[in-house]
């Protein structure tokens, strides 16, 4: 439970630090900053974000509902490539939510199994 509470408390302080790197015209919440951030020197304190965000992310998807079912191994990094690949294909969309446009990567990179595909009856 202590390390799902610091997981929370990171991707907490990586939106606050996200938001204070943020210029006053830049939507904090769009693909378009979060792309810039995923993308961007590697430690650096946007990248950062970025890693805390995703992390944070999949803690959430389990707390709320699984929309994606990523094996135990998967790293964030994993992740975080899944997640830029599918935005650099897609240009049209960075003005959506990135929690979204996100999220939907991530459901399709990994999809769950229906109960019929693993046998189960419930």
């Amino acid at each position: 439970m202590l390390k799902l509470g610091l997981k929370i408390l990171a991707a907490t302080l990586a939106l606050a630090i996200g938001q204070k790197v943020a210029s006053a015209d830049e939507d904090i919440h769009s693909a378009n900053y979060w792309l810039q951030s995923c993308t961007s020197t590697k430690y650096s304190l946007r990248y950062n974000a970025c890693v805390f965000y995703i992390s944070g992310m999949s803690e959430d998807h389990a707390l709320f509902g699984n929309f994606y079912c990523p094996p135990k191994t998967v790293t964030v990094g994993q992740k975080m490539a899944i997640v830029i690949r599918a935005l650099q294909k897609e240009p049209e969309v960075w003005h959506l939510p990135f929690i979204v446009l996100a999220s939907t990567a991530l459901a399709e990179a990994f999809p769950c199994k229906k109960p019929a595909e693993t046998g189960s009856t419930k």
